[in-house]
C-alpha cells in the first residue's frame, strides 16, 4: 500500500476504511490526500482527467499557461464535469479576468503577486459586483 492508501484495505479494485462497509474507488482515496492539481496546457482534457482520478480543486493556469478566454470556458466545465472545483489563475493585474472566471463559473481565484493591502484591495474589488466592486 501507497501512503495515500495506508488507512484502507483493498476489496476488487475498491477501497475501504474496514469499519463502515462503505468501498470506494482508489482514486477517490487519493483524492483525500491532494487538494490542488495545476493544468498549464490549454487542454481542457487534461484538466477534466486531473478533476476525475486525482484532485478535488483543479487551476486552470492562465498568467503562465496559454488559456485564452475560450479555453478558460471550456476548461471550467471540465473541471465541474470531471467532478472537481474549478479555479482560475488570472494573469499578474489583469483584475478584469477575476470577474469574467468568477462569471464563467470558477468557484476560486489565485491572483499572484499579491504583496500589499492596496493590491489586496484592489483584487477584492474585481471580484464583486458595481457599486461595490
Amino acid at each position: 500500500m501507497n501512503s495515500c492508501e495506508s488507512d484502507y484495505r483493498h476489496h476488487s479494485g475498491k477501497i475501504s476504511d474496514g469499519d463502515s462497509g462503505i468501498y470506494i474507488s482508489e482514486a477517490a482515496a487519493r483524492r483525500r490526500n491532494r487538494l490542488l492539481g495545476l493544468v498549464r496546457p490549454a487542454l481542457p482534457l487534461i484538466a477534466e482527467t486531473l478533476a476525475r482520478e486525482a484532485f478535488s480543486a483543479v487551476a486552470i493556469e492562465s498568467q503562465h499557461g496559454l488559456w485564452d478566454v475560450a479555453g478558460i470556458i471550456a476548461g471550467i466545465s471540465a473541471v465541474r464535469l470531471g467532478g472537481a472545483a474549478p479555479i482560475v489563475r488570472v494573469p499578474l493585474n489583469d483584475f478584469a479576468m477575476v470577474s469574467r472566471a468568477l462569471d464563467f463559473g470558477a468557484e476560486g481565484i489565485i491572483a499572484p503577486m499579491i504583496n500589499t493591502p492596496a493590491d489586496a484591495t484592489a483584487f477584492a474589488n474585481a471580484a464583486k459586483f458595481p457599486p461595490d466592486g
